[in-house]
């Protein structure tokens, strides 16, 4: 199974996905490393290196650029209001909150940028996702345990 896991700039969405890897037995891929094999994918290379690793299956990810390139993961997406994770981003890296409303912008901002180069569409389609999750009522475990839920039932 390969699960992808997005999210707008700010949500905690790497500690999710390395605490779901764990639990399902998955390997876990950070952002990081798919995105730079994805935005790096304008070569035939990438491009096969990128399909190996999706024919080999069982991992998670948290990135966004993998949402939109992989084929055959089942794609979620876990939405949180702007002030909620300007909130979790201020705490985090003790800025203000105005600091980590435009440090979020930025973000936002370059992502929607590099999708765009990359897949033509926009940043946050729902219909491009099996599962969208709003954040703002959840806590890490309720929010675990609804994905585990959801991906259960979706493997069978």
């Amino acid at each position: 199974m390969i699960v992808a896991i997005a999210s707008f700039p700010g949500t905690e969405t790497k500690k999710l996905c390395k605490t779901l890897a764990m639990r399902l037995g998955l390997k876990h891929l950070s952002r990081e490393i798919v995105d730079a094999k994805a935005i790096a994918a304008s070569s035939e290379s990438s491009r096969q290196e990128i399909a190996e690793e999706e024919s080999k299956g069982n991992f998670i990810t948290d990135s966004m650029i993998a949402c939109k390139q992989l084929q055959k993961a089942v794609k979620i997406f876990l939405h949180s209001a702007r002030k909620a994770r300007a909130k979790q981003v201020s705490e985090r890296e003790k800025i203000s909150m105005g600091a980590a409303l435009e440090k979020i912008e930025e973000e936002e901002k370059a992502l929607s940028k590099a999708i765009a180069a990359i897949s033509g569409t926009g940043y946050f389609v729902p219909e491009e996702f099996d599962m969208v999750l709003n954040l703002d009522r959840l806590d890490e475990e309720a929010t675990i345990a609804l994905v585990e839920k959801f991906l259960e039932k979706i493997k069978k």
